[in-house]
């Protein structure tokens, strides 16, 4: 079969061999050696079909010459070892009075529980012998299931054998493997053909989170079958921009949020606003808005509040959408703990690298798309009846695939943290954290109604009543936002109901657009 693999993967290809013969040979670093090649075997296996025999017994034969040098490295660093344990054996004594007994306070011989044994099921005691019965609740089996937790990783939490959870879910009715799709692979090719088209790059993992947000768990290796059946090349151009991983911790769930704008769509008058958990990568929010207002910011981030309780601090840059959030954490918390941090967004590394994949699986489609309709003269972006029609049109669009990609991204599976989703791990945080952890214990404060809290708080601050345009005089998105209000203030309602008529009736968005575009532009003439 014809060569049909991307530049940029046989780029890739080329650096990542140079990457594992630098560990080999400089470094030493063999296990992360052996990750890499282990990688490109698979990755090969899995574009086999668009390379030529030659080049992928080529490539194969590369790999494993690497792995030959690894493993004789291995075996040199392994022979110097014991030689030089054998060495430390021979000068050492015995000291006086027999083997040393541990000391207090030596970590290696703690006996302090670990911190995942801290949420437990509760056990009841019958009176009678034996040990006390586990009692797990069905509403406890239905939240960890449903958030895609393994038996095992169920049991950790509870604190009890694999086999009981076994037991209670079948008692339940709630059987492990009827969670997975059962439908023909045909039938599934199709949704996932259809996912594709509207998530082009999409991989495996995020296309499992695709399905998982529409209702279906199914199998990985099932879903990264049939995405390479859909369209093999992506599959290798995928690869060949893959992103290098670095290190970044967090103390625990909501100690920090990561909160910026996203501004690829500026020059159309739309701007996505975003934040993710830095701990576990959880998007709390992600919604495009036509201001960039300060209060726009405020409520999105008081929602978020709502589904997982305050975060302990705030970072952003110095934009003057985030001065209302900014204005909220000092003022809840004090402003002498650092509250809200504000900084370089090169700095703000979680939401920066989310954008990445905002971008790249939703705000490209449309960039591309608004800007085709300007190459057709269709649109043009300093036109105020264009731009409150592209608002009207593609707002709604855009945000329901934005809140496609946030569940896709939260229930997706993350390789460096044991394949856990960033669901699982804001929850497993949440669970093994001290209570004495004040951004963990707000999730459990069950006194008061959070809502009521936030409006309240709201109301002492006199946060409540504030105006919609509170931008900086000299910001031009106010200017716009108030000339496009008054295009809507023109229309009467018989107007506006006969535009919503072309919203709600069939053919493309690039046609709605069109119509509504005329039609508005009629109205506002008359």
């Amino acid at each position: 079969m014809a060569e049909m693999i991307p530049d940029s993967a046989l780029v890739r290809l080329d650096r990542t061999f140079r990457d594992v013969e630098r560990l080999i040979t400089s470094d030493s670093n063999y296990a992360l050696a052996r990750e890499q090649l282990r990688a490109i075997n698979v990755n090969l296996e899995r574009i086999s079909n668009i390379l030529s025999l030659e080049m992928y017994n080529s490539l194969k034969g590369c790999a494993q010459r690497l792995l030959n040098l690894c493993n004789d490295g291995q075996a040199a660093e392994a022979r110097d070892a014991t030689t030089r344990n054998d060495q430390q054996a021979v000068d050492l004594e015995e000291p006086e009075g027999g083997t040393r007994q541990p000391e207090v306070g030596d970590p290696h011989t703690s006996t302090r529980p670990s911190q995942s044994s801290r949420f437990t099921a509760p056990r009841t005691n019958s009176g009678k012998r034996g040990r006390p019965k586990v009692e797990l609740t069905r509403e406890q089996l239905i939240t960890f299931q449903k958030s895609g937790y393994t038996v095992k990783r169920m049991a950790t939490h509870f604190n009890c054998s694999s086999s009981l959870v076994y037991k209670r879910l079948h008692a339940n009715g709630l059987k492990v493997r009827d969670k997975y799709l059962t439908m023909s692979d045909e039938e599934l090719k199709t949704i996932i053909a259809d996912l594709h088209e509207k998530f082009p790059n999409t991989g495996s993992e995020m296309m499992s989170g695709l399905l998982h947000a529409h209702g279906h768990t199914v199998q990985r290796t099932r879903v990264r079958k049939l995405l390479a059946e859909v369209d093999p090349p992506s599959a290798a151009e995928r690869w060949g921009n893959g992103v290098s991983r670095r290190v970044y911790k967090v103390a625990s769930p909501n100690s920090l949020w990561h909160m910026d704008g996203h501004m690829k769509l500026i020059r159309w008058g739309l701007v996505t606003n975003g934040c993710i958990d830095g701990f576990s990568r959880l998007v709390t929010f992600l919604k495009c808005s036509p201001k960039n207002s300060a209060k726009t910011v405020l409520e999105l981030f008081l929602k978020a509040t709502q589904m997982y309780a305050m975060p302990a601090r705030v970072r952003s840059d110095h934009g003057h959408e985030n001065v209302l959030v900014a204005l909220f954490m000092n003022l809840t918390f004090g402003n002498e703990r650092a509250s809200h941090i504000t900084g370089e967004s090169v700095h703000n590394v979680r939401i920066e690298r989310l954008w990445r994949d905002v971008y790249k699986d939703v705000i490209a489609y449309y960039y591309n798309k608004f800007y085709a309709l300007e190459d057709e003269g269709l649109l043009d972006p300093s036109d105020d009846v264009h731009r409150f029609s592209l608002h009207a049109v593609y707002l709604e669009p855009i945000n329901e695939r934005l809140s496609i990609f946030q569940h896709a991204w939260n229930h997706h599976r993350v390789r460096t943290e044991k394949h856990r989703t960033p669901e699982q791990i804001w929850r497993d945080g949440m669970l093994e954290s001290s209570l004495d952890n004040t951004a963990v214990s707000r999730v459990f404060e069950t006194e008061t109604l959070w809502e009521d809290v936030v409006e309240a708080m709201l109301r002492r601050y006199h946060l409540s009543d504030l105006p919609d345009d509170n931008e900086p005089p000299d910001d031009d998105t106010s200017n716009i936002s108030s000339r496009l209000s008054n295009i809507s203030s023109r229309l009467s309602q018989m107007q506006k109901e006969e535009l919503d008529l072309i919203l709600a009736g069939n053919g493309g968005l690039r046609d709605k657009f069109r119509a509504y575009s005329e039609k508005v532009a009629e109205y506002l003439q008359l």
